[in-house]
């Protein structure tokens, strides 16, 4: 894996460890997904398909999620203002909902540190491109 690649091996990898078909969701396209602010932290598991994930306060695209993906993996760990965003789908899609709880425990038993850990590192990667690239819209924005 080099520079900006997505790190599609680690991620097929997590999934496998993690998926049970009986937690699979098929969203529509343009459907809305909401992330559940009941869980305790809860990741999404993209097996086919897209989404957009847009800020609510402006409907703003922030990014664009093409399967395989792993969303949300970081709010497992800590906080995070998922209550701030949510999915649209752009294409069929089939996902799932994995709660930290079990995340937790399937990454232990399998020591999956590593690739968990290349994931999220480019996550981190994914949201500094992100944000400089919306902060430069903005500025742009501001100056006209």
């Amino acid at each position: 894996m080099g520079g900006n690649s997505k790190p599609l091996k680690d991620i097929i990898f997590v999934i496998r460890h993690l998926t049970c078909a009986d937690h699979e969701e098929r969203p529509v396209n343009q459907q809305i997904i909401h992330f559940d602010s009941q869980r305790d932290g809860e990741c999404l598991l993209f097996h086919r398909g897209s989404a957009v994930l847009r800020r609510k306060r402006d409907h703003h695209v922030v990014a664009q999620i093409h399967a395989p993906a792993i969303i949300g993996l970081n709010s497992t760990v800590g906080t995070e203002p998922w209550q701030h965003y949510y999915l649209q789908a752009t294409s069929q899609l089939t996902l799932e909902r994995i709660g930290a709880l079990y995340l937790h425990e399937v990454i232990s038993k399998y020591s999956l540190w590593g690739p968990v850990c290349r994931i999220l590192s480019w996550n981190i990667n994914q949201l500094c491109h992100t944000t400089l690239r919306l902060n430069q819209s903005a500025t742009a924005e501001s100056g006209k």
